[in-house]
């Protein structure tokens, strides 16, 4: 099955949830709003909270496909080479359609 998760937030629940499906289907991932924050490479995170960067990434090294709003990178002063390695900028009117397209089923996390 391809599954398509769509982040508005940073949620850890949502990228284990991505970690999870890996195992058995096709997962893309479209990250918007202050989602985009869980691609941030070089998180500093305090005690008791994740690196999402890191586990993004390692999904990524798995298979996982990453896209991230451009527009909402740059409202949150996020570069695009600030992204960790594999997650890639895009376009919230051209990416996300066609990945809704792609998907034979679409989560939202918001």
């Amino acid at each position: 099955m391809k599954m398509l998760v769509i982040l508005k937030t940073c949620s850890k629940t949502a990228i284990r949830l991505a970690g999870a499906g890996l195992k058995k289907h096709s997962i893309k991932m479209f990250c918007y709003g202050d989602g985009v924050a869980v691609t941030k490479n070089g998180q500093e995170p305090m005690r008791n909270f994740v690196n999402t960067g890191r586990e993004i990434e390692g999904l990524i090294n798995n298979g996982l496909d990453v896209v991230v709003c451009g527009s909402c990178a740059r409202a949150r002063g996020i570069k695009e080479n600030e992204l960790v390695l594999g997650a890639r900028i895009g376009k919230t009117g051209k990416d996300l359609p066609e990945l809704i397209s792609w998907a034979d089923r679409v989560i939202m996390v918001k």
